[in-house]
């Protein structure tokens, strides 16, 4: 017979043998795990935190970028936890009436997961907190232009914090969302009813980016 029909060694075999033991009873214990209700608990209070950081960090233009990575983690580990804990799950089901009351918490990790890659594909929170704060954008740069000097009192306007307010050529203003975007790179929102705001930078090095949101309002980046 040739080396084709060869059949593996016997320590080939017996170390394969031993890894299926071992995989086997390794889900054996995380199909008793995941037996407990408490560590579905655990294991969906952590997801809901994480996708809540990650959420409330997207909502803002450049992100609140330190919250976001730290809610990255805390949803990478849940969700290695979850795909263990679920193979678990279906081990202990084999030959076993699956209980329909058992099967929503099992999904809770997967749908926040979910919401949650949509939510940054589509910067939805971001959306839906300027959309909350429109108006009180409207009313505050009308407020700006008309007295600039009101500008170095505001803190706040509609739902985002506000910082480094400040009135623009050709009656516009600008605001930065503190705490928001990488470094020392300041990002926000500007108010132009005349087109792109203009440039003006806070220094010799400093560059001012705009991209377009709806009517007079545009993203602001100035980086350095």
């Amino acid at each position: 017979m040739g080396e084709a029909g060869a059949r593996p060694p016997a320590g080939q075999w017996a170390r394969v043998r031993a890894t299926g033991r071992f995989l086997g009873e390794l889900l054996d214990v995380l199909a008793r795990v995941g037996e407990h209700p408490g560590v579905w608990l655990v294991l969906n209070g952590a997801a809901v935190l994480g996708a809540g950081v990650s959420l409330w960090a997207i909502s803002v233009p450049g992100t609140y970028l330190e919250a976001w990575a730290l809610s990255g983690l805390v949803l990478q580990a849940v969700g290695v936890a979850w795909l263990l804990l679920l193979a678990g799950r279906v081990r202990g089901w084999s030959g076993r009436r699956i209980r329909p009351l058992g099967i929503p918490r099992l999904l809770v990790v997967a749908l926040l997961g979910l919401v949650v890659v949509a939510a940054e594909l589509t910067d939805g929170p971001l959306w839906l907190r300027y959309r909350a704060s429109r108006a009180a954008m409207d009313r505050v740069a009308a407020e700006v232009v008309r007295q600039p000097e009101q500008a170095r009192s505001i803190r706040r306007i509609g739902w985002f914090p506000a910082a480094q307010v400040r009135a623009l050529p050709g009656g516009g203003m600008r605001f930065a969302v503190p705490g928001a975007g990488i470094l020392d790179d300041a990002v926000g929102f500007a108010y132009s009813p005349t087109g792109v705001p203009a440039a003006v930078g806070d220094g010799v090095d400093a560059e001012d980016g705009y991209y377009h949101v709806e009517g007079p309002w545009y993203v602001w980046r100035q980086s350095w």
